[in-house]
C-alpha cells in the first residue's frame, strides 16, 4: 500500500471495499466494478493499491486496528465485569456479524497470508483481553474460583479458530455471528457463578 497517497482517498477506497468485500467476498469483485462504485478510474485506484491483495490486506490491518481499540476501550471502562464481558461480547458478534462467509472463504482460499494474519490477532487477543477481565470476574464473584482462566481462554482460542471455519460453517449451516454466540454462551454458562447467571441472563 502507497501510505503517502492523501488519506481522504485512500479512506474511500477502503470504506467501498470494505463494504462490498465483506458482504459478497473478493474473489469475484473486479477492479473495474470497484472503481466504478467509486467514480474514479482505474489508474487512482492502482496508484493508491498496487494490487487487490494489497486492499483486502489494508481492509484487514484496518479492521484489526479498530477492534483492538475497540477491546481496550471496553476494558479501560469505570465498570464492572458484567458490563466489560458485555461490551466485549456485544462488540464481537457486531464485528462478525459484518462479515460474510464468503469473505471468510475468500480469504482463506486466495490470500492466506491475510488470513493468518486474522488467525494471529484473534490468537494473542483473547488472551491479552479476557485472561485479565476472567481474573477480575473471579474477584468479582462472577467467575467460579476453581475456574483457571488460562484454560478457559485456551478453549475459547481453540474453539473459535476450528469452529468459525468456512467448511465448519457450512456443515453447521448458520451464520458465524450465531456460532460465535453459541460459544461464548457455553464456555461462559459453564464458568459462570449463579450470581453472573442472574445478572448476565
Amino acid at each position: 500500500m502507497v501510505s503517502e497517497m492523501p488519506a481522504s482517498t485512500e479512506g474511500r477506497i477502503l470504506d467501498a471495499a470494505e463494504r462490498i468485500f465483506l458482504s459478497r467476498g473478493f474473489h469475484r469483485v473486479s477492479m473495474d466494478e470497484l472503481a466504478r462504485e467509486l467514480a474514479m478510474s482505474k489508474k487512482t485506484l492502482y496508484a493508491h493499491f498496487a494490487s487487490k491483495d494489497d486492499l483486502v490486506a489494508g481492509i484487514m490491518r484496518r479492521r484489526v486496528q479498530r477492534v483492538d481499540a475497540e477491546f481496550r476501550a471496553v476494558l479501560a471502562m469505570e465498570a464492572g465485569f458484567d458490563a466489560k464481558v458485555r461490551g466485549l461480547m456485544l462488540g464481537m458478534q457486531r464485528r462478525l456479524g459484518e462479515v460474510s462467509p464468503a469473505f471468510i472463504e475468500d480469504l482463506r482460499r486466495y490470500t492466506p497470508e491475510v488470513f493468518r494474519i486474522v488467525e494471529e490477532y484473534r490468537a494473542q487477543a483473547i488472551p491479552k483481553y479476557l485472561g485479565g477481565l476472567l481474573e477480575e470476574g473471579i474477584r468479582e464473584g462472577f467467575i467460579r474460583e476453581d475456574v483457571k482462566p488460562v484454560m478457559v481462554v485456551r478453549m475459547l482460542v481453540a474453539c473459535v479458530q476450528g469452529i468459525l471455519r468456512v467448511d465448519n460453517m457450512m456443515t453447521l449451516d448458520m451464520p458465524p455471528v450465531q456460532a460465535l454466540d453459541t460459544i461464548l454462551r457455553v464456555i461462559f454458562q459453564g464458568v459462570f457463578t449463579e450470581k453472573a447467571r442472574e445478572v448476565l441472563k
